[in-house]
């Protein structure tokens, strides 16, 4: 505890007041808002809601803009059961329930998402891999109910692929740059004009179950 007191002096007809500040000696810590991951060169950031932004050196991989009233943007992993349409994600943001009693947590440089929906447990898993420039996504489901289940997976995100600065000033003109390339796998590619960038950036998404490698 700490505490100071001015006593009981008079001054121009005024009494000075006592004041206490009580100190918490086992305070909780505060609740974990946002989370940096980063290898020195690609960064992600994320916050509790599940938005945030994918970051390589000083280029933009994913779409941006800091506004606490919406909080949209980011890469999110959306679930849809087949047999009821019902779609949600792990994370509060895009579809998550308001009174969603989940988790994030940071745990050895990864972020950890949990939450339970219709008997469905999600555990979504993020980090940035040390010895290459990208990121990975682990969503983990365990089905607590006695109904076998059947489900889509989508992953989601608004690539730029370039200076955040001028895709922020014209959103339009920064996505005529971004070229999806068709494969079995997710490949887009952006065209930079400036000197001191690389005349093109790549990037590409793959998803993979436990038995696939990467």
């Amino acid at each position: 505890m700490e505490a100071y007191r001015d006593g009981d002096r008079h001054c121009a007809g005024v009494t000075a007041m006592t004041a206490v500040r009580r100190l918490d000696p086992h305070p909780s810590p505060p609740a974990l808002r946002a989370c940096l991951l980063s290898n020195g060169r690609y960064t992600i950031m994320t916050r509790d809601r599940g938005s945030g932004f994918s970051q390589w050196r000083n280029l933009a991989i994913t779409r941006w803009r800091e506004d606490a009233t919406a909080d949209m943007l980011g890469s999110y992993v959306l679930i849809r059961d087949r047999h009821s349409g019902i779609a949600w994600s792990p994370t509060l943001q895009p579809l998550g329930a308001p009174d969603d009693s989940g988790s994030f947590t940071l745990i050895d440089g990864r972020a950890e998402y949990a939450t339970t929906r219709d008997g469905m447990d999600a555990t979504l898993t993020i980090t940035v891999a040390e010895d290459r420039d990208c990121e990975m996504r682990r969503l983990a489901l365990r089905n607590t109910g006695s109904v076998a289940r059947e489900l889509d997976i989508t992953s989601y995100a608004e690539l730029v692929l370039g200076s955040a600065t001028a895709d922020a000033a014209h959103p339009a003109f920064s996505k005529l740059f971004v070229e999806r390339n068709g494969s079995h796998r997710l490949a887009c590619s952006s065209r930079i004009d400036d000197c001191a960038a690389p005349t093109s950036l790549q990037c590409g998404r793959r998803t993979a179950s436990p038995r696939q490698r990467m």
